[in-house]
């Protein structure tokens, strides 16, 4: 037998074989644990791959869902609009035939088309920019009829709330809104109004200032 084997002897087998079992069950312990280790990766990276899927496809989702509210709302705004100018229309008649009640519901009924809001997201703030133009081009005259009918109506206190809000569509866009240009029409229709409340004084300055703005 080979020396190494017969130092052993019946006393140092005795001692070394639980050592050695002793090392290979550490070593399996190990194995085992490593083992447990890679399977727990595994799981956490096939979990994450299914989270990123699923997060990728609820982003396509989600541009899908913005693309189609854009376009819905791209057709409401141009619904309303198409609304409130037939609006404004029959109130224009009725104005003229001195149905001034009558045309003061249609002018309203045409503010209420106008002033409804379909885009309010900061995603989607272009498109509430061309929103707000198109209110700017189509909203002033009609409140600037619905003014007129109110003064036929004996309604100054509607009036001035129209005319302020003419004068913010006015402001809207303008670097410094103080520097808006006032429509001299809303100026002298609220220079009426005032003088209608017996304020006089803001009368004569509508008035004064609506004068001159106009041409000569």
């Amino acid at each position: 037998m080979p020396a190494a084997i017969d130092d052993v002897g019946a006393g140092g087998l005795s001692n070394a074989v639980p050592e050695l079992v002793n090392d290979a069950g550490q070593t399996m312990d190990n194995i085992v644990a490593q083992v447990r280790r890679v399977s727990d990766l595994i799981a956490e990276i096939s979990l994450a791959t299914s989270e990123q899927s699923a997060g990728i496809s609820q982003v396509g989702d989600a541009i899908g869902d913005l693309d189609r509210i854009t376009q819905q709302n791209a057709a409401l705004v141009e619904q309303s609009a198409a609304a409130a100018q037939s609006l404004k229309a029959m109130g224009n008649e009725l104005y003229g035939r001195g149905e001034y009640g009558g045309a003061c519901e249609k002018y309203e009924k045409a503010r209420r088309y106008l002033e409804k809001r379909f885009l309010n997201t900061a995603e989607l703030r272009e498109a509430e920019g061309a929103e707000r133009a198109l209110q700017q081009k189509l909203l002033g005259p009609v409140l600037l009829n619905l003014c007129t009918a109110y003064l036929k109506l004996d309604r100054p206190r509607d009036t001035l709330e129209a005319c302020e809000r003419i004068h913010e569509l006015q402001q809207w866009g303008c670097p410094r809104p103080e520097d808006a240009r006032p429509n001299p029409k809303m100026l002298f229709r609220r220079g009426q109004a005032h003088a209608m409340c017996n304020e006089f004084d803001e009368a004569i300055a509508d008035l004064a200032a609506a004068a001159a703005l106009l041409p000569e």
